[in-house]
């Protein structure tokens, strides 16, 4: 995505330019992709590409797509934390109520599209290909700490192909 184009999310009530949107939106664009709930501009191939191949990707990868805020070293995450948490903690408790419940409405699905999602999830998963797939995986050690948990991305990705 070029930086002279703005971006474009989907989201249950429709898309929106994210350039037209408050600075929060811009910054934490939502749609709809895989799940009902994730928080991401799915825009161009480069985005849907951990999706598309369940491939592994890091921090900096899912910072860049806007999947997380921002990546913090380990060593940093506690003082951040307790800082956020304070300056949250110095507003006014309704404030903090209605803001949420604004960000909620415009950025959440409905219950009928998480029901939606749920539903085609299950059917999907139930399929005679997954649930090869899912046994070759538990051969292989999934559900178990090893190499198929820690690098499952790279174990779907060496699963034999299917039509």
């Amino acid at each position: 995505m070029s930086s002279s184009s703005p971006a474009t999310c989907a989201s249950p009530r429709g898309r929106t330019p994210s350039s037209a949107s408050p600075k929060w939106e811009s910054e934490h664009p939502r749609a709809r992709a895989g799940s009902s709930t994730s928080p991401v501009c799915w825009a161009g191939a480069e985005h849907s590409k951990p999706v598309l191949t369940s491939s592994d990707f890091d921090a900096g990868l899912a910072q860049r797509y806007g999947w997380v805020n921002r990546a913090v070293p380990d060593a940093e995450l506690d003082e951040l934390v307790a800082g956020i948490a304070a300056r949250i903690g110095g507003f006014p408790r309704d404030a903090l109520i209605a803001a949420k419940s604004a960000i909620n409405a415009i950025s959440l699905p409905t219950p009928a599209e998480v029901r939606a999602d749920a539903a085609l999830f299950q059917q999907l998963v139930r399929g005679e290909k997954a649930t090869q797939r899912t046994a070759e995986l538990f051969k292989q050690g999934l559900q178990s700490r090893g190499a198929t948990e820690l690098a499952l991305g790279e174990a779907l990705g060496n699963l034999p192909a299917v039509d």
